[in-house]
């Protein structure tokens, strides 16, 4: 299911590592479909990585990912062909703080995707009032943890079952450019 940009959307190109393009636009409730399609496609690790379990109801993740409301804002990467490659979202926690997460198809980690769909979210968080974003991040899942180190200056407390993961927002960090 390949989906078309209206006129009033905000799509950002982002050129990756590897010379590829993709473009990143507000996740919206008629992406549930695509976004199953996204999910299946994951290896059981991005999974895991993820949601931080091995077995999830893939088809409510799916509905519960492309929900649009005040409290919860998801960006998408999707590829030529209208593919969704990737998606970013953050969920309000209190009045200045939001949880992120991010998670790209294993076929394009590492080609600098992450950093821009977090900053597409920043962008849309500090104009809903949002100061910072935290995060938890298994330890294992060392390239997420140095993206949010290297890319948004966060701080880590490292645990051996989750590390707890927080960075401000307040400045704009950057044109979407892979990193």
């Amino acid at each position: 299911m390949a989906y078309r940009l209206s006129s009033i959307e905000r799509a950002s190109p982002v050129v990756l590592r590897d010379g590829s393009t993709v473009h990143l636009r507000r996740v919206l409730p008629q992406d549930t479909a695509e976004m199953l399609r996204f999910l299946k496609g994951l290896s059981a690790r991005s999974v895991y990585l993820r949601l931080c379990c091995g077995g999830p109801n893939l088809v409510a993740v799916a509905h519960e990912l492309t929900e649009v409301g005040s409290h919860r804002r998801g960006v998408v990467a999707v590829g030529a062909r209208g593919e969704i490659v990737a998606h970013a979202e953050y969920v309000l926690i209190s009045a200045e703080t939001a949880e992120v997460a991010v998670v790209v198809c294993d076929s394009i980690q590492g080609q600098g995707l992450a950093t821009p769909l977090i900053r597409y979210l920043a962008d849309d968080a500090r104009g809903d009032g949002i100061e910072r974003f935290v995060a938890e991040v298994l330890p294992m899942n060392r390239a997420m943890l140095s993206v949010f180190r290297r890319g948004f200056g966060a701080s880590v407390i490292d645990s051996d079952t989750i590390c707890e993961v927080k960075f401000g927002i307040t400045t704009p960090v950057g044109d979407c450019v892979a990193a």
